[in-house]
């Protein structure tokens, strides 16, 4: 897990949310699906877990993050 120890656990996200949302909006797009280990770790904040080990496809048996 990637913790630094004295580093406060909440931190804030790494886009302006409120932009995203309007740009959303404009496009008529409901919901952001991210399933890539670039884009699950950029809107988790950075945030790395042992599930970003390996860059492994997506299928039967594996367990990868999805952000919605």
């Amino acid at each position: 897990m990637n913790v630094v120890p004295g580093k406060n656990a909440v931190s804030t996200i790494p886009f302006d949310h409120a932009r995203v949302d309007r740009l959303m909006e404009e496009a008529g797009i409901d919901v952001l699906l991210a399933t890539s280990k670039h884009n699950t770790q950029y809107l988790l904040g950075g945030y790395k877990f042992i599930f970003f080990a390996a860059m492994d496809a997506i299928g039967h048996s594996r367990y990868l993050p999805v952000v919605v």
